[in-house]
């Protein structure tokens, strides 16, 4: 797509394609289950429109993830507060999460923006909710304080994805200088937003977004602790501990990691928990002693095919004609998963691995302890699975990162496909072990575990606790894996 025409794309985009639609929110509702995210978006904007606070919620959702438009988080507010304003229950707790996330300037915009909002219909809501704690809304006459300038890793990411959108950034280095503002200056002007050199979270959702449709990868960028290559060119030097919630990558094969705090829960799910199996008892608590590393996204077919380039790994599993690259690996084994970590633990010299059952699931609660780490209902647009309100649920998997992390910033924890964990098999939780740690004996350790469900199962089945066993040499189109590393 040529620079001339990005803008008028991106505007088509934005404001939904003119198709006939039905001014009603389950029109809206089956046109995106249809896979026809144009349609669903015009019907969800007349249903808006005449004060249908579910499609307000919709719609605000949709800008807080950036599906089908670019992302905005002062419009997703915006949508969300008129939601919340309605009696809709979860929108006032995404909007007061969403708020902890902005600036003050970026929050009285969305207010203002609510607050001179009015639907045909004529309603006026009380849209004075601030986010965090429903403060009134500021005057307007005030004047918000300035944004706080963006982090480094924040930097480094907009100048790979400038440079890989074909826009001369200079050094991918983490500083925002003249080339920098420049080349970010041009994306501005050709994407059709307000032509800036100043780095803002809208214009990074903005290159995200065409990045995604464009098919275009970004090349890694080291963080700040990265050390050098060793002369073998092969592994990487010991680098420092990085901080709590770091997103790092050890070599540019390698899986972009998390990094995961210590901590203490509640294993399993309780006994009243709607759809809770059996083997999700008995609830025990689990101690994490340490800080440990997980894969951002789950393993994809490109960084599989770079092991298996490499001579690492021995397969070459089948696709299923959904694509390749940035796909998450699927028809692989336990054995094969062992096989890629044992491959990356020798191109690095550190210690990568699967997790252990408790590790996956402290790290897809991230704190949580409802069904599923949203909250205690399946939601719209959560997670890849059957009937959950993606574009590819019952149908294929999706690309990492189709659909909001948790609180640890991991993606697609639960959904896409289930992920191989270390453990052997068992029926239950009784006699795990307390302290994290693989539960291998005593067990049947023919079959292995897995977690998280897939995107073929029903919303029940891909809840934070609910857990299932196979034999480890099994392979099938709902299953991968992601990594975990060592931090010493």
């Amino acid at each position: 797509m040529g620079r001339a025409t990005l803008g008028m794309a991106i505007l088509v985009m934005v404001l939904g394609a003119a198709q006939p639609a039905w001014s009603d929110y389950e029109a809206g509702q089956r046109a995106w289950d249809a896979g026809r995210p144009q349609e669903a978006i015009a019907q969800w904007r007349e249903a808006a429109e005449a004060g249908d606070p579910r499609a307000m919620l919709a719609l605000g959702r949709l800008y807080l993830q950036g599906l089908g438009v670019l992302q905005d988080y002062v419009e997703a507010h915006k949508w969300l507060n008129l939601a919340a304003s309605r009696g809709e229950a979860d929108a006032l707790l995404e909007r007061d999460a969403l708020a902890a996330k902005m600036t003050p300037r970026q929050i009285a915009a969305a207010q203002e923006r609510a607050a001179s909002w009015r639907s045909v219909a004529g309603d006026e809501a009380d849209t004075t909710g601030s986010g965090a704690g429903r403060d009134p809304v500021a005057p307007r006459s005030a004047s918000p304080p300035p944004s706080p300038p963006p982090q480094p890793a924040a930097i480094r990411e907009a100048q790979a994805l400038l440079a890989a959108l074909g826009y001369d950034v200079g050094p991918i280095d983490g500083k925002w200088g003249k080339r920098s503002g420049g080349a970010y200056r041009t994306f501005t002007g050709d994407a059709g937003l307000p032509v800036s050199g100043t780095l803002t979270p809208d214009g990074l959702g903005a290159m995200r977004w065409i990045a995604d449709r464009r098919g275009v990868t970004p090349s890694p960028t080291p963080s700040a602790t990265e050390s050098r290559r060793t002369a073998t060119g092969s592994t990487y030097a010991r680098r420092e501990l990085p901080d709590r919630g770091e997103v790092f990558r050890d070599c540019t094969d390698c899986p972009e990691m998390v990094v995961v705090p210590e901590g203490s829960y509640l294993m399993g799910s309780p006994s009243d928990e709607p759809e809770r199996w059996d083997d999700e008892g008995p609830r025990h608590p689990v101690t994490i002693a340490g800080r440990f590393a997980v894969g951002r996204f789950e393993v994809t077919f490109a960084q599989w095919d770079a092991c298996r380039r490499a001579g690492g790994c021995s397969r070459s599993p089948g696709d299923e004609g959904w694509g390749r690259a940035n796909r998450p690996v699927i028809n692989v084994s336990w054995k094969d998963a062992r096989e890629y970590v044992g491959w990356l633990s020798e191109k690095t010299g550190i210690q990568y691995r699967l997790l252990t059952e408790a590790e996956w699931e402290y790290a897809a609660r991230a704190g949580t302890y409802t069904r599923y780490y949203w909250g205690d209902g399946p939601g719209y647009g959560r997670a890849n699975c059957g009937r959950c309100g993606g574009r590819w649920g019952g149908t294929m998997t999706a690309p990492p990162g189709s659909f909001p992390p948790n609180g640890f910033g991991l993606f697609d924890m639960l959904g896409n496909v289930w992920e191989w964990v270390e453990d052997c098999g068992h029926p239950s939780y009784s006699g795990a072990p307390s302290d994290g740690s693989a539960w291998l004996q005593p067990g049947d350790c023919r079959l292995r575990m897995l977690r998280g469900g897939s995107w073929e199962d029903a919303a029940g089945r891909v809840r934070s606790a609910i857990r299932y066993w196979e034999f480890a040499e099994t392979r099938s189109n709902v299953i991968g894996f992601r990594v975990a590393r060592t931090l010493h």
